[in-house]
């Protein structure tokens, strides 16, 4: 289940067997500023198994993670992320957006938020704007390929992943194909993704007969 309200789902605790995992959107973000270090770090203090970043590349090539191609809502800054050096994104205010005790929390870089993650919590990386190979590279580095999965909006990116191992989890959104089976066979998807608002969610079942795991996205707060 991906949520961007995770906390709602409190107490949920995983069974051994058939255990649901809770995939953070965005980290908490709505107790923390979104794809930031602080709402990556609640997730991993709350016991959730995942939490999901986007990640775009400055012009530098430094990989940060922020969600929208401009910096102008979630910072003081403005204009496009990749016109922008890795030091000058560092420099700016991520938090006061969100709420004043949040003043001065910063852009994270993609191996900051790693860095926190590994041994703690799963990541969900959607690569927005920044080459998969610079990507893979930075999440293999860190030791984090086997606790992480992937997806794009780049259809290409996604098939590059593919050919470079078996190994490496993408998902899929149910969504964007014309079955079940399309979804799954694109890229060899290990993770299907249904829209509470756009999918049938009778079609879950048919999760279990491609070997793939299913995951139900909501930004419902029910």
């Amino acid at each position: 289940i991906c949520s961007n309200n995770p906390e709602m789902l409190k107490p949920y605790r995983q069974k051994s067997e058939h255990s649901i995992a809770i995939v953070c959107h965005r980290g908490a973000n709505s107790l923390a500023p979104e794809n930031t270090l602080e709402a990556a770090r609640l997730c991993i203090n709350q016991g959730f198994q995942f939490v999901e970043i986007d990640v775009r590349t400055s012009a530098d090539g430094e990989v940060v993670v922020m969600h929208d191609a401009t910096l102008d809502r979630t910072t003081n800054g403005s204009g496009p992320i990749n016109t922008w050096s890795a030091s000058g994104i560092a420099a700016l205010d991520a938090g006061s957006w969100f709420s004043d005790r949040a003043k001065g929390v910063r852009v994270p870089t993609l191996s900051q938020i790693l860095e926190l993650a590994c041994g703690r919590i799963g990541v969900y990386v959607e690569i927005k704007q920044a080459s998969p190979d610079v990507v893979l590279d930075i999440v293999t580095a860190h030791k984090m390929l086997p606790h992480c999965f992937f997806w794009s909006p780049d259809r290409d990116a996604l098939r590059w992943l593919r050919r470079q191992s078996s190994e490496i989890v993408l998902m899929a959104p149910r969504w964007m194909y014309e079955s079940v089976k399309e979804a799954v066979t694109d890229y060899n998807a290990q993770i299907i993704e249904f829209d509470a608002t756009k999918d049938d969610l009778s079609e879950v079942s048919l999760c279990k007969s491609f070997y793939v795991r299913s995951m139900i996205f909501s930004l419902s707060h029910e």
